[in-house]
């Protein structure tokens, strides 16, 4: 007789773990699963944070009924591998696998899985890996976040490059993906300073400059480190952040993170308009001016609306008209690239933006 079937008799309390697991299946009496875990904790010694690991815990039902497996809570990747659904019969095993990274960690290391079983006995098995991470040489962010930089000034931002070998640490050369309007400043740190990173044996202080002029909008960079240590011959640092001013640009099919205007696929002879707003903050609508100052494609049409004024009589908003006309030629301002969309460029005499970009993202058809 299968050890699994409904049994509801009152004097047979529910086994730990029944309701939760299964949907109100109960054990024939004298019958239970008993879970058994040769080894929960598993010490990896040493590996590298920036490689991944993984390990199997064998789960073994020396129990007379199925044993019942469920993912609890877990602060890294665990899987329920070669369980099947979950069950594991009597007399047999099943693996639960346990995969974990160490990116940003130098040092001491530990990760817990909680594993919810159905012995009555053992509920809650817990799983835990422990271990060092190690790092020939690091970059502390590896990703820079400079969040919103003010148009028109500068910014700078620090981020410590740390060598953890006897040999020193050489940075040979540094260079960025986009250098324009960055400047980039290595300095060893201190024997101090050293000393704060656990298990450092030297550093420097990168300090990333940002200079006037990024267009508005959100910029990402990345940051290239040539080192002399083995295996290990570069490090990367990503940057990021956004150019912001008292200048928006809003309305429909706008995309503000990224500045371009969204019309799509068009059939030839069809054409398109798109209204959008444009806010000038900190400057009466007498005073404020705007022109078009670039086209491309040049058969875009831009119309420059009326300036209106606000209640506190120092913001101007203008509304302007983008036109794809209905006689534009065959065409691809698709993307994905910004370089690869329609480009409209607006100069105000606003403090913080004399110039406003405004990409359009458009086809039209042969």
């Amino acid at each position: 007789m299968a050890a699994w079937a409904v049994y509801n008799k009152p004097w047979q309390p529910p086994l730990a773990g029944d309701d939760q697991m299964g949907d109100g299946l109960r054990y024939l009496p004298n019958t239970y699963a008993k879970v058994e875990v040769d080894e929960p904790e598993y010490d990896f010694g040493s590996m590298d944070s920036q490689s991944k690991g993984k390990h199997k815990f064998v789960f073994r039902n020396v129990g007379t009924a199925p044993l019942r497996l469920r993912k609890g809570q877990t602060t890294c990747k665990c899987t329920l591998s070669e369980v099947g659904d979950n069950r594991i019969a009597p007399g047999e095993s099943g693996i639960v696998t346990l995969e974990w990274s160490g990116k940003e960690l130098v040092g001491p290391y530990s990760q817990v899985a909680n594993i919810h079983t159905n012995d009555p006995e053992r509920s809650v098995v817990e799983l835990r890996i422990v271990g060092e991470m190690t790092a020939k040489a690091r970059a502390v962010p590896s990703e820079l976040v400079m969040a919103e930089v003010a148009a028109g000034r500068p910014a700078s931002a620090d981020v410590l490059i740390y060598g953890y070998q006897s040999k020193p640490l050489d940075v040979k050369d540094k260079w960025l993906d986009v250098p324009e309007h960055f400047d980039l400043e290595l300095t060893p740190l201190t024997d101090d300073e050293v000393k704060k990173e656990k298990y450092a044996t030297c550093g420097y202080r990168l300090t990333v400059n940002l200079k006037p002029g990024l267009p508005l909008g959100p910029f990402r960079r990345t940051i290239t480190l040539s080192t002399n240590v083995e295996g290990l011959k570069e490090i990367g640092v990503s940057v990021k952040g956004t150019v912001a001013s008292e200048v928006t640009i809003s309305g429909p099919g706008w995309n503000s993170e990224y500045s371009y205007l969204a019309i799509g696929s068009l059939r030839s002879g069809q054409g398109a308009t798109k209204p959008l707003f444009l806010t000038l903050d900190g400057i009466a609508p007498d005073e404020a001016t705007v022109e078009v100052a670039k086209l491309d494609p040049e058969f875009l049409e831009v119309r420059l609306g009326e300036k209106r004024g606000t209640a506190s009589g120092r913001v101007t908003v203008i509304p302007i008209t983008i036109e794809i006309p209905k006689d534009s030629p065959g065409c691809n301002y698709f993307g994905p690239k910004r370089d690869d969309l329609g480009h409209i460029q607006l100069k105000t005499n606003h403090a913080t933006a004399k110039e406003l970009d405004i990409y359009v993202r458009f086809l039209v058809g042969g």
